[in-house]
């Protein structure tokens, strides 16, 4: 299973219970990697003006198959770690006051692509792609 997350500089998710992922040029680069994505109803209201294939479901992550790509916003992911191949993280390259955060050990993972682009929201967005080591 693939995950695509947003997260501040302390892996923060959403602040003030709000989705930090709402940046235009984000989805922009979330439709280049994929055109269909697994993920929650709370989520899938972000993606209700893209073309984008969704596969809504509560029970998404367990819906997934390997090569699946899961839009993470609110949900923890620890108990599924051990399926996950690959997380692209879009990362702010700054601290929110977050009160949910993505609570994978990164330590099994390994860098493998760093791209830095100017956001819709944000002057620098840093997309990090992470793959099982």
């Amino acid at each position: 299973m693939k995950i695509i997350a947003c997260v501040d500089n302390q892996m923060g998710m959403m602040f003030n219970h709000r989705r930090q992922s709402q940046d235009r040029n984000v989805r922009k680069k979330i439709l280049k990697i994929t055109n269909c994505l697994f993920m929650n109803k709370y989520s899938s209201a972000l993606w209700k003006n893209d073309i984008l294939v969704t596969m809504e479901s509560e029970k998404f992550l367990m819906l997934a198959s390997v090569d699946d790509y899961c839009f993470v916003e609110n949900v923890l992911l620890k108990e599924y770690q051990d399926e996950i191949d690959e997380i692209i993280l879009f990362c702010w390259n700054r601290e929110y006051p977050a009160d949910f955060y993505l609570d994978i050990d990164l330590s099994c993972f390994h860098l493998v692509n760093q791209e830095d682009f100017a956001g819709s929201s944000h002057d620098i967005i840093t997309q990090k792609i992470y793959r099982r080591d």
